[in-house]
């Protein structure tokens, strides 16, 4: 019987990986909105609640070997049926593969599992609402998550991005302080600094977009200035200095001897 579980298990992973993602009803506004770059860089920096059940299944997915690490947690299935983590795993190597349909099924089965209370599930569903790009969904998820664990950092995230996606600053400046606030201080030393350093810059970028550029270089200047290169693909950093009539230090970032070098660099505010 165990033998007969695995193999069909093994047959939907071998249909189901290579299977598109679900589409959804949405407004024209909606659909306009979300056809733009901005909501891919969006989705796409936006964290998955893994909650690692199987090392050995994880680096298979996180790899791109999803057939692999789906035969690894699907050899499991019997000892693991009642665990919301197990169940969260397997959404979460489907949400890698792109298969959201098959990650939304495996994220509800772990949320119902736990009587809706595994809250990374109900997360990652929040994930998938912005996948189909369902607004609306997503941040009364996100929302919720917050609300039933205020030090939920990964909820705050999702209402920040979604905030500064459609341009509310002062809202998305508010989630992003929240996300700070609730970061883990047990998060890997390297990891930790590696997200407070997009926090600060994001606060800088969001300074900037209100045209409060004192505040702006504040955030900047909490960032170290190879992070900051890395980051700022629109020179917003050099562009505030310009702002606040520190062309000499503009100068100095980027290298050039004279105005004209300065001129190139078009650093006007936007």
């Amino acid at each position: 019987m165990k033998n007969l579980i695995y193999v069909l298990n093994f047959l939907m992973i071998t249909i189901f990986v290579s299977c598109g993602s679900t589409t959804s009803k949405l407004t024209k506004r909606v659909r306009k909105i979300s056809s733009s770059n901005s909501y891919k860089q969006m989705s796409e920096r936006l964290y998955l609640a893994r909650n690692v059940e199987n090392n050995d299944a994880y680096n298979d997915c996180s790899k791109g070997r999803i057939s692999d690490g789906l035969e690894k947690l699907y050899n499991n299935h019997l000892e693991q049926k009642m665990n919301p983590k197990y169940f969260n795993q397997i959404g979460s190597c489907y949400f890698m593969a792109k298969n959201f349909s098959m990650a939304n099924f495996y994220f509800h089965k772990a949320w119902g599992l736990s009587k809706f209370r595994f809250l990374p599930a109900y997360y990652n569903l929040g994930l998938i609402s912005l996948q189909i790009r369902d607004f609306d969904k997503a941040e009364k998820i996100f929302t919720e998550v917050v609300k039933k664990d205020s030090r939920n950092f990964l909820g705050h995230f999702g209402l920040y991005e979604i905030a500064k996606f459609f341009g509310n600053h002062k809202l998305a400046l508010s989630y992003l302080g929240s996300y700070e606030r609730t970061l883990p201080r047990d998060l890997n030393g390297e990891t930790r600094r590696n997200r407070l350093a997009e926090i600060h810059f994001s606060r800088g970028v969001l300074y900037f977009e209100l045209r409060e550029f004192p505040k702006a270089l504040s955030s900047f200047n909490r960032v170290e200035k190879n992070t900051i290169r890395e980051f700022d693909k629109d020179n917003l950093f050099p562009k505030t200095l310009v702002q606040l009539g520190r062309t000499k230090d503009a100068m100095d970032y980027l290298g050039v001897n004279d105005m004209s070098g300065l001129n190139a660099y078009k650093l006007s505010a936007r």
